[in-house]
């Protein structure tokens, strides 16, 4: 799966709305992927995983923290294969972030070994990066709300050209988005 994939498609839309007729398809795949990209604006990340072991690259500031869920990735996908410039012992946090009924990104590199990462020094890692899986609320949320989009929903207050205007016209839909931003908006305490 991309980063750039949509969080759920027209079989799985279908399915979530009883819905058989597949003629549509094509068109409900490309509003899938609108609204994955609308989520990702208002919570200011996404929820795929990029599974092609990408480096991504980090200034160190002279702890041994680095914080690796940033520039709206939400962090290392996968503890397995994970490889840290210059740097052989640590560990990934929160410890536990892979267990639990929603499996969470780590979102830090914690050097175990009593070094830093020294300040203004570039980091590179690489890693599987995002979610484990994307979280069901968003997919939840994502197929919601193109019901209401598309006026297949009795939460529809009219046909809106784009998804932005459906979620200012419907409560239901701002409430929807509302929940999400609450669970998956990052906030940073500096």
């Amino acid at each position: 799966m991309a980063v750039s994939d949509p969080y759920f498609d027209a079989e799985a839309y279908r399915t979530a709305n009883g819905l058989l007729d597949e003629s549509e398809d094509d068109i409900i795949d490309v509003q899938a992927e609108a609204i994955s990209r609308y989520l990702e604006k208002v919570t200011g990340q996404w929820f795929n995983t990029d599974e092609m072991g990408e480096v991504r690259r980090f200034v160190g500031n002279g702890t041994s923290v680095l914080r690796v869920d940033q520039d709206g990735c939400p962090g290392i996908a996968d503890a397995d294969g994970v490889t840290v410039t210059g740097h052989t012992s640590f560990e990934l946090f929160p410890l536990n972030a892979a267990l639990g009924p929603e499996p969470k990104p780590f979102t830090s590199i914690v050097l175990t070994s009593g070094g830093v990462f020294a300040a203004g020094t570039i980091v590179d890692v690489e890693a599987d990066w995002g979610w484990p899986a994307v979280p069901k609320l968003v997919i939840e949320t994502g197929i919601e709300l193109l019901a209401i989009w598309r006026g297949q929903s009795p939460r529809s207050t009219g046909n809106m050209a784009e998804i932005d205007g459906v979620v200012a016209m419907s409560p239901m839909a701002m409430s929807l988005v509302k929940r999400v931003i609450s669970a998956y908006t990052k906030v940073r305490v500096a």
